[in-house]
């Protein structure tokens, strides 16, 4: 951690202000990534949402906040039924039930383990087919059927 005992004595210590550059990243990579679990074990309510992250990185964030103790069911709350509710649309969408959108996630295992393979996505009650390259994301758009 960053602290008074590893400031450097003067900036000129480009190395040493390097290394602490590092260590203040580190810090606050691993607090942020333990903040999910620590929002839940306190009761405070908390979502998660994709705007402004690549798709590409959601699986892996998901799993690493998972490595530092947040539940897989806490974290599917958090996609689902949570963003819903915060939202004001728990009305509608955030759970599987008659009358609610149909947006949906199939996969062949767990959603949250890394070798898992998305199978189909359904988006309002669409469903489109995930590439058999990847298996990870759905494609096969409306325009493409």
């Amino acid at each position: 951690a960053y602290d008074d005992e590893t400031r450097t004595a003067t900036f000129r210590d480009v190395e040493a202000e390097q290394r602490n550059l590092e260590s203040r990243q580190l810090w606050s990579r691993a607090r942020y990534v333990g903040m999910a679990a620590a929002y839940h074990d306190a009761g405070v309510p908390f979502a998660f949402a994709s705007m402004g992250v690549d798709a590409k990185d959601i699986h892996a964030n998901l799993r690493e906040m998972i490595g530092e103790g947040l539940s897989s069911d806490a974290a599917l709350a958090a996609l689902t039924t949570n963003a819903a509710s915060m939202l004001g649309l728990s009305d509608r969408m955030g759970a599987i039930r008659t009358g609610m959108m149909a947006n949906l996630v199939v996969t062949h295992g767990s959603l949250f383990n890394e070798d898992t393979k998305i199978t189909m996505t359904f988006v309002n009650g669409h469903m489109f087919e995930a590439p058999a390259s990847t298996g990870r994301t759905g494609s096969n758009s409306p325009s493409d059927r």
